[in-house]
């Protein structure tokens, strides 16, 4: 039981989080201005800040106990994915656009691959990192 918990308490704050989004957006589409509505907004951004901080600490966590095999086919779909997404972006940017400013288009493509790599790293249990 004690292994599971640090993946329940992960699925918790996913759960917690999609809720507070859906209540924030909410909140701003329709122009809900008081200040019950202003705190719900600036304990999400806080909540944000902690939820990434989580998933940083939980991915490096579950990371570190992965063998070299694994780590190693995680980074090559990493790159592989970053590669294809940057160029796509950019390709369909200059085609929108005319212009391209490629850092500007770094961020994106760089999120996307990093969860497309490392998003199931979140909810495996000690036990069943290596399987």
């Amino acid at each position: 039981m004690k292994k599971r918990i640090l993946s329940n308490i992960t699925r918790g704050i996913f759960v917690l989080f999609i809720i507070w989004t859906v209540a924030t957006v909410f909140i701003a589409y329709n122009n809900i201005n008081n200040s019950f509505a202003g705190k719900v907004v600036s304990g999400y951004i806080m909540f944000i800040f902690f939820f990434i901080f989580y998933i940083s600490f939980i991915t490096i966590l579950n990371i570190i106990k992965l063998n070299g095999w694994e780590i190693r086919k995680r980074l090559n779909r990493f790159f592989l994915t970053f590669i294809i997404l940057l160029a796509v972006n950019i390709l369909l940017t200059y085609l929108i656009k005319g212009q391209v400013n490629i850092l500007n288009q770094i961020s994106t493509p760089l999120g996307f691959s990093f969860g497309i790599a490392f998003w199931d790293i979140l909810f495996k249990n000690k036990d069943s990192i290596n399987n």
